[in-house]
């Protein structure tokens, strides 16, 4: 079976608030509770993998 590891996007990417395109690929991220979001994203790509745990789909 193939392993997949995320990896935690630093917190610093919540300051850049001219993000204009954001792709996200098998990450986490935990903006800090001050974050609004990014005012000038025009394109946001996640890319999301799901691992089937226990054989139960459908839960997460």
């Amino acid at each position: 079976m193939e392993q997949y590891l995320s990896c935690l996007v630093s917190t610093h990417i919540f300051s850049c608030l001219e993000l204009k395109h954001l792709r996200l690929c098998d990450c986490c991220f935990r903006p800090p509770p001050s974050f609004h979001g990014f005012p000038n994203l025009l394109s946001l790509e996640l890319i999301v993998k799901f691992e089937r745990k226990h054989s139960t789909w459908g839960v997460f």
